[in-house]
């Protein structure tokens, strides 16, 4: 049974993981670090309730830190320096799909990045900066 809730925790990582692949927040992973604690309480033989505290307390205390963290960064980067790359021209280097972030070189720099409107733009695809958030970039197709 202990190796049956080690793996089915570890099998949770591995969503949480993929699942922030996916999607534009850091959330996810939190769950996905917590559920790994879990899986090292299960391997060690640790009870089934001992794992699900450690997964809460774990999850949510990386969750509160790293929030805190990341707005305070965040904060660092002013209005100035967000405006500047508002117009800007970049080219796909990995595919915007509606649901899957891909990759833009705006300058030298990779960033993340979204369509405005949810269109596919394949590689090599010129795009104009229309808006950021967090650290994806809102790209649009060049008129």
């Amino acid at each position: 049974m202990s190796e049956v809730v080690w793996m089915a925790w570890l099998i949770l990582a591995g969503i949480c993981v993929i699942v922030e692949t996916l999607t534009i927040g850091i959330l996810a992973i939190w769950f996905g670090v917590g559920a790994g604690v879990a899986a090292l309480m299960a391997y060690l033989g640790y009870p089934f309730i001992y794992q699900t505290i450690a997964f809460f307390i774990t999850s949510i205390a990386l969750l509160v830190i790293f929030t805190r963290y990341f707005a305070k960064s965040s904060d660092k980067i002013g209005e100035p320096e967000r405006l500047a790359i508002i117009g800007k021209e970049a080219i796909v280097t990995k595919k915007i799909e509606p649901h899957s972030p891909g990759m833009v070189r705006l300058k030298s720099e990779d960033w993340m990045a979204v369509s405005n409107d949810g269109t596919v733009l394949p590689e090599n695809t010129l795009v104009k900066v229309v808006g950021q958030q967090g650290v994806h970039l809102i790209v649009k197709r060049r008129d």
